[in-house]
């Protein structure tokens, strides 16, 4: 089968070559095949795939554009074989591109920062704090009528006016004079605080960000005079995913409650300055080209991977491409995604291509058939590698972790035997994967699709939850976790030194369970403490009518879930309740929430963790053969719900990804 599926996908003759992303072994060979060179590809980019287009290409050329992409470099075997293999010195030339790209981000932050001040007074007035809550009154009036139609476009858009509050003002000056040197040693997934009397793990405030302090208060006391700030902490988040780089202004009353805050965020503020060096948005086609026409696969293949899609032929697509989605080692993830689309540009322009794509999940059906080649390009920029010959040179921004097909398909596999993904398998796939999130691409996707997807109950909020907390119950071990199943309590001292680093990793990420920080709260280390674990089993089912079928990638609900949907529907979503009450197949399931309780020394401080699985029963049952209990608990949830006023829409709704 595999070997069809490659011939199918893969044009070779004397002079050019196409092919879609392939594993890089196959497509050193077609290479290899096409120019009469003896190539071969080492074992550690075994993993790897690539994606050509070529049309009278010099072959010294390909090869250094394969070897570009891959950040690896050709050496001669003694047989004479030409061998691929990984270059240090270029994942080193990586690293460094890498630090300078996050000293311009923040260098143009604080352009933003310094700009964005030098418009404001330099200290506000009661006049100019009146101004102030007048437009922060306006723009948030515009967001929430955003809300009300779902109108997500203008819902997530800049908020210019709360850049003028106090907080802001405050976090804008002590950021601007800090050292940016500073900022930038701030590991990835690090957290670090300035405060006002720091505690050991705390930095102090330097003399010129005491005065901006001085400033803020006479601000904020203008703008509130009931509020007042005895301490205040900026606290500076890097996340890896974005890169997103916060800096938090939190300020506490008396009483040790917040009373104010205000975020920075150094990423995302570099696109509104001038000159700015990151990537512009994607230009729109001169209106002369042709809009790309995918194949009615790529189109299939988008579309049943959109984990929200409603298209009506959702079912009979899943029914077709379920083998393919539980057999990435024969079907290549990467195919209908950016790989794809990049082949069709090259060949609408014409030009030759190299890339390679890295497992990050971006796939949208979305403008995907109306694009041009131009906007494909324009879309991918930041991807796109300095070219002096005019090839089109691909190699995803984002550095991950190339996922084993091999290892996917039996994770998916044993997914769809249980029925679901349970912890241990979600725990020991994050174990073996160095990315930070690592079910945030197709695999992630698969198992949803082929599982549950929405609610709090599914395997996608499993998965994609906390990787942190997955990777701790890894670190635990099938021992421990046996113990602590059994009712045991485990001494932290005693546990290995990898699964204290990762307890201590979740401690001084962010916040302990009753919001105190605990920089000030543990100011010395971690000592030692407990760890035991509860266990609670809720009953969970989805349901669908028998003339529709069964749902792709569906949501799991508990009876009073159930229960409010049939008395009400989804009114968010324009769903009525009649659509819930023709329900006649049920699957049923169990969903387990696993808490760790730790009991934090020095202080016997609470933290919690918690982790959950959700399994069902591979068979459907009629509503009639419900158990009792269930039906009972169904209808009670009914009768509340009718009874219960409407609901009111949240303050802020999540769009659909």
């Amino acid at each position: 089968m595999l070997c069809a599926m490659l011939l199918a996908s893969t044009q070779v003759t004397a002079s050019s070559i196409t092919f879609s992303p392939l594993r890089a072994p196959d497509a050193i060979r077609y290479i290899g095949q096409a120019y009469n060179r003896r190539l071969a590809v080492s074992p550690a980019l075994a993993e790897e795939i690539l994606f050509v287009r070529l049309n009278g290409a010099p072959v010294d050329t390909v090869l250094s554009h394969v070897a570009e992409v891959l950040c690896a470099k050709w050496t001669t075997r003694p047989d004479g074989v030409s061998w691929l293999e990984p270059d240090p010195k270029a994942l080193s030339k990586i690293e460094k591109e890498e630090a300078a790209e996050d000293e311009r981000r923040v260098s143009d932050s604080l352009k933003y920062l310094r700009r964005r001040l030098a418009e404001q007074p330099a200290e506000l007035d009661q006049k100019a704090v009146d101004a102030y809550v007048q437009r922060k009154k306006i723009q948030d009036q515009k967001i929430d009528d955003a809300e009300a139609r779902m109108d997500f476009a203008h819902m997530f858009v800049g908020a210019p006016a709360s850049e003028e509050s106090p907080a802001w003002r405050a976090t804008a000056r002590i950021l601007l004079q800090m050292d940016p040197k500073v900022l930038l040693t701030i590991p990835k997934e690090g957290r670090e605080v300035w405060a006002e009397s720091p505690t050991p793990m705390q930095h102090g405030f330097s003399d010129e960000a005491q005065e901006a302090l001085k400033i803020y208060r006479r601000e904020l006391n203008i703008l509130d005079p009931t509020l007042v700030a005895k301490r205040i902490k900026l606290v500076f988040l890097m996340r890896e995913l974005v890169p997103a780089f916060n800096a938090i202004l939190v300020a506490v009353g008396p009483d040790g409650k917040e009373v104010d805050s205000a975020v920075a965020r150094l990423n995302t503020y570099a696109d509104r300055t001038e000159n700015s060096t990151v990537v512009p948005a994607p230009k729109a086609s001169n209106g002369g080209e042709t809009p790309l026409q995918p194949s009615t696969d790529d189109i299939e293949a988008r579309k049943i991977q959109e984990l929200r899609s409603k298209e009506i032929d959702r079912r009979s697509l899943f029914a077709k491409w379920r083998p393919r989605i539980m057999d990435p080692v024969s079907f290549e993830p990467t195919t209908w995604d950016i790989g794809e689309e990049l082949v069709m540009a090259a060949e609408s322009l014409n030009r030759n291509l190299v890339g390679s794509a890295n497992d990050a999940l971006i796939v949208t059906q979305e403008g995907y058939s109306n694009a041009t080649a131009t906007e494909v390009l324009a879309r991918n920029q930041e991807s796109l590698l300095p070219s002096k010959d005019g090839w089109l040179v691909f190699r995803s921004h984002d550095r991950l972790q190339r996922t084993s097909r091999s290892k996917a398909k039996a994770l998916l596999a044993g997914c769809v035997r249980r029925g679901g993904i349970t912890v241990d398998s979600a725990a020991d796939w994050a174990a073996q994967s160095s990315d930070r999130w690592p079910f945030l691409n197709w695999v992630g996707n698969y198992v949803a699709l082929l599982g549950t997807q929405g609610g709090r109950y599914s395997d996608y909020s499993n998965t994609a939850g906390d990787p942190d907390a997955l990777r701790l119950w890894a670190d635990i071990g099938s021992t421990g976790i046996d113990s602590l199943r059994r009712g045991e309590v485990l001494q932290l001292s005693r546990l290995s030194a990898a699964t204290r680093a990762q307890i201590e990793k979740i401690v001084y990420w962010g916040s302990l369970d009753d919001g105190a920080d605990p920089t000030d709260r543990l100011p010395n280390g971690i000592t030692d403490g407990t760890l035991t674990m509860s266990i609670e089993e809720t009953p969970v089912f989805y349901g669908w009518a028998d003339a529709d079928g069964p749902p792709v990638a569906p949501e799991p609900l508990d009876a009073k879930g159930f229960g409010a949907l049939l008395a009400k529907g989804r009114p968010r979503f324009q769903i009525p309740a009649s659509v819930f009450q023709q329900y006649d197949r049920f699957r049923l399931g169990v969903s387990r929430r696993y808490k760790l309780n730790f009991l934090i020394e020095p202080g016997g401080i609470p933290i919690s963790e918690q982790l959950r699985e959700t399994l069902f029963d591979p068979d459907a049952q009629v509503a009639s053969e419900l158990p009792a209990d269930l039906k009972s608990a169904v209808e009670k949830a009914r009768l509340a719900a009718v009874a219960a006023p409407a609901e009111r829409p949240a303050n802020r709704v999540i769009p659909p990804s």
